[in-house]
Protein backbone atom coordinates (compact mmCIF):
# COMPACT_ATOMS: atom_id res chain seq x y z
CA UNK A 1 0.00 0.00 0.00
CA UNK A 2 1.45 3.22 -1.39
CA UNK A 3 -0.86 5.56 0.77
CA UNK A 4 0.51 7.32 3.55
CA UNK A 5 -0.86 6.69 6.95
CA UNK A 6 0.38 9.58 8.74
CA UNK A 7 -2.13 12.02 10.67
CA UNK A 8 -3.11 14.76 8.33
CA UNK A 9 -5.54 18.02 8.96
CA UNK A 10 -8.42 18.25 7.44
CA UNK A 11 -8.03 21.75 7.50
CA UNK A 12 -5.99 24.82 7.23
CA UNK A 13 -4.60 26.13 10.59
CA UNK A 14 -6.31 29.68 9.27
CA UNK A 15 -9.66 28.05 8.50
CA UNK A 16 -12.40 26.56 11.12
CA UNK A 17 -14.61 23.31 9.88
CA UNK A 18 -17.96 23.79 11.06
CA UNK A 19 -19.54 20.15 12.86
CA UNK A 20 -23.01 19.75 13.15
CA UNK A 21 -23.99 17.01 15.57
CA UNK A 22 -27.43 14.89 15.17
CA UNK A 23 -27.74 15.60 19.23
CA UNK A 24 -27.74 17.93 21.96
CA UNK A 25 -26.06 15.42 24.44
CA UNK A 26 -23.80 16.60 26.29
CA UNK A 27 -21.44 13.59 26.34
CA UNK A 28 -21.98 12.85 22.84
CA UNK A 29 -21.36 16.69 21.78
CA UNK A 30 -18.08 16.56 24.22
CA UNK A 31 -16.53 12.90 22.52
CA UNK A 32 -16.89 14.57 19.45
CA UNK A 33 -15.22 18.02 20.24
CA UNK A 34 -12.31 15.58 21.64
CA UNK A 35 -12.31 14.19 18.43
CA UNK A 36 -12.42 16.97 16.26
CA UNK A 37 -8.73 17.89 17.14
CA UNK A 38 -7.68 15.57 14.22
CA UNK A 39 -9.30 18.21 11.91
CA UNK A 40 -7.77 21.04 12.88
CA UNK A 41 -9.64 24.13 14.28
CA UNK A 42 -13.11 23.50 14.85
CA UNK A 43 -17.09 25.14 15.90
CA UNK A 44 -19.26 22.05 16.92
CA UNK A 45 -22.91 22.72 17.06
CA UNK A 46 -25.80 20.44 18.44
CA UNK A 47 -29.12 19.31 16.82
CA UNK A 48 -31.54 18.12 18.85
CA UNK A 49 -32.02 15.55 15.64
CA UNK A 50 -34.53 12.72 16.13
CA UNK A 51 -33.67 8.34 15.69
CA UNK A 52 -36.93 7.39 15.59
CA UNK A 53 -36.21 4.02 16.65
CA UNK A 54 -36.82 2.67 20.01
CA UNK A 55 -35.02 4.50 23.45
CA UNK A 56 -33.21 1.08 22.74
CA UNK A 57 -31.79 -0.34 19.94
CA UNK A 58 -31.22 -3.49 19.58
CA UNK A 59 -29.18 -4.87 16.99
CA UNK A 60 -26.98 -3.71 14.50
CA UNK A 61 -29.80 -2.80 11.63
CA UNK A 62 -31.99 -0.81 13.79
CA UNK A 63 -29.01 0.83 15.60
CA UNK A 64 -27.53 1.65 12.70
CA UNK A 65 -30.86 3.13 11.22
CA UNK A 66 -31.44 4.89 14.25
CA UNK A 67 -27.68 6.79 13.24
CA UNK A 68 -28.81 7.62 9.52
CA UNK A 69 -32.15 8.89 10.85
CA UNK A 70 -29.88 11.71 13.17
CA UNK A 71 -28.29 12.32 10.30
CA UNK A 72 -30.77 13.26 7.81
CA UNK A 73 -33.00 15.35 10.30
CA UNK A 74 -29.93 17.08 11.99
CA UNK A 75 -28.54 18.01 8.09
CA UNK A 76 -32.52 18.91 7.43
CA UNK A 77 -32.79 21.11 10.92
CA UNK A 78 -29.50 22.77 9.94
CA UNK A 79 -30.60 23.56 6.51
CA UNK A 80 -27.62 21.75 4.97
CA UNK A 81 -25.17 24.94 6.27
CA UNK A 82 -22.69 22.48 7.95
CA UNK A 83 -19.46 21.51 6.31
CA UNK A 84 -19.65 18.52 8.88
CA UNK A 85 -22.17 16.43 10.10
CA UNK A 86 -22.06 13.84 12.71
CA UNK A 87 -24.32 11.37 14.09
CA UNK A 88 -24.33 8.80 17.16
CA UNK A 89 -26.46 5.41 18.06
CA UNK A 90 -25.80 2.99 20.48
CA UNK A 91 -27.46 -0.21 20.54
CA UNK A 92 -26.99 -3.72 21.83
CA UNK A 93 -26.22 -6.27 19.23
CA UNK A 94 -26.21 -10.04 20.77
CA UNK A 95 -23.38 -12.24 19.39
CA UNK A 96 -22.47 -15.85 20.42
CA UNK A 97 -25.29 -15.00 23.11
CA UNK A 98 -23.83 -13.04 24.35
CA UNK A 99 -24.83 -8.95 24.30
CA UNK A 100 -22.68 -5.73 23.68
CA UNK A 101 -23.60 -2.22 23.81
CA UNK A 102 -21.90 -0.38 20.44
CA UNK A 103 -22.33 2.72 18.88
CA UNK A 104 -22.43 3.14 15.54
CA UNK A 105 -21.34 6.54 14.20
CA UNK A 106 -22.01 7.96 10.46
CA UNK A 107 -19.69 11.28 9.29
CA UNK A 108 -20.96 12.53 6.48
CA UNK A 109 -19.10 15.67 4.15
CA UNK A 110 -21.01 18.03 2.32
CA UNK A 111 -17.94 19.27 0.50
CA UNK A 112 -17.42 16.11 -0.93
CA UNK A 113 -20.67 14.43 -0.72
CA UNK A 114 -18.55 11.04 1.23
CA UNK A 115 -19.79 9.26 3.86
CA UNK A 116 -18.31 6.87 6.40
CA UNK A 117 -19.93 4.58 8.82
CA UNK A 118 -17.81 2.52 11.98
CA UNK A 119 -19.05 1.63 15.00
CA UNK A 120 -16.96 1.71 18.74
CA UNK A 121 -15.47 -0.90 20.26
CA UNK A 122 -18.05 -3.20 22.22
CA UNK A 123 -18.67 -3.79 25.70
CA UNK A 124 -20.17 -6.47 27.05
CA UNK A 125 -23.50 -5.83 28.89
CA UNK A 126 -24.70 -8.72 31.58
CA UNK A 127 -27.57 -10.74 29.67
CA UNK A 128 -29.85 -10.49 33.08
CA UNK A 129 -30.04 -6.00 32.75
CA UNK A 130 -30.95 -6.88 28.95
CA UNK A 131 -33.65 -9.09 29.67
CA UNK A 132 -34.94 -6.54 32.58
CA UNK A 133 -35.31 -3.78 29.97
CA UNK A 134 -37.08 -5.60 27.58
CA UNK A 135 -39.40 -6.86 30.02
CA UNK A 136 -39.78 -3.44 31.67
CA UNK A 137 -43.41 -1.63 31.14
CA UNK A 138 -42.89 -0.84 27.51
CA UNK A 139 -39.41 -2.60 26.75
CA UNK A 140 -37.04 -1.74 24.57
CA UNK A 141 -39.31 1.18 23.21
CA UNK A 142 -38.90 3.12 26.59
CA UNK A 143 -36.26 1.10 28.60
CA UNK A 144 -32.52 1.14 28.08
CA UNK A 145 -30.37 -1.13 29.41
CA UNK A 146 -27.85 1.35 31.08
CA UNK A 147 -30.75 2.08 33.33
CA UNK A 148 -31.47 -0.96 34.42
CA UNK A 149 -27.49 -0.97 35.03
CA UNK A 150 -27.76 1.98 36.83
CA UNK A 151 -30.45 0.79 39.23
CA UNK A 152 -28.21 -1.76 40.14
CA UNK A 153 -24.50 0.20 40.90
CA UNK A 154 -26.16 3.26 41.26
CA UNK A 155 -24.34 4.91 38.35
CA UNK A 156 -25.21 6.89 35.56
CA UNK A 157 -27.29 5.60 33.15
CA UNK A 158 -26.24 7.00 29.93
CA UNK A 159 -22.08 6.14 31.12
CA UNK A 160 -22.22 2.13 32.81
CA UNK A 161 -19.44 2.06 30.69
CA UNK A 162 -17.21 3.05 33.44
CA UNK A 163 -18.70 0.87 35.88
CA UNK A 164 -18.38 -2.06 33.94
CA UNK A 165 -14.75 -1.59 32.93
CA UNK A 166 -13.79 -0.91 36.66
CA UNK A 167 -13.33 3.14 35.86
CA UNK A 168 -10.24 2.27 33.22
CA UNK A 169 -12.92 3.35 30.12
CA UNK A 170 -15.89 5.69 29.88
CA UNK A 171 -18.51 5.62 27.07
CA UNK A 172 -16.63 9.43 25.86
CA UNK A 173 -13.36 7.35 25.11
CA UNK A 174 -15.06 4.47 22.88
CA UNK A 175 -17.10 7.56 21.30
CA UNK A 176 -14.14 9.71 20.82
CA UNK A 177 -11.76 6.05 19.28
CA UNK A 178 -14.81 5.77 17.11
CA UNK A 179 -15.51 9.28 15.66
CA UNK A 180 -11.32 9.76 14.64
CA UNK A 181 -11.41 6.72 12.63
CA UNK A 182 -14.44 7.91 10.79
CA UNK A 183 -12.90 11.30 10.70
CA UNK A 184 -9.55 9.55 9.25
CA UNK A 185 -11.10 7.45 6.55
CA UNK A 186 -13.09 10.54 5.36
CA UNK A 187 -9.48 12.52 5.12
CA UNK A 188 -8.47 9.71 3.00
CA UNK A 189 -11.21 9.66 0.87
CA UNK A 190 -10.61 13.26 0.11
CA UNK A 191 -6.95 12.59 -0.50
CA UNK A 192 -7.80 9.93 -3.04
CA UNK A 193 -10.12 12.42 -4.48
CA UNK A 194 -7.49 15.20 -5.16
CA UNK A 195 -4.93 12.91 -6.09
CA UNK A 196 -7.42 11.26 -8.56
CA UNK A 197 -8.41 14.53 -10.25
CA UNK A 198 -4.48 15.62 -10.62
Amino acid sequence: CNVAMEPRKFASSSASTTVFVGTQSKLKLAAVEDASKVLGPTVIRGFKARSMVNEQPFGHEETLKGAKNRLEDCINLSGGKGRIYVSIENGIVEICGAYFDVAWVIVHSTLTGKTVRTHSVGIEFPEAFVKQAKEAKDGFVKNTVGSQIALAYNCDSKDPHRTLTNGYLGRKDFLVQAIQAAFGQLMLLQKADAHSSS
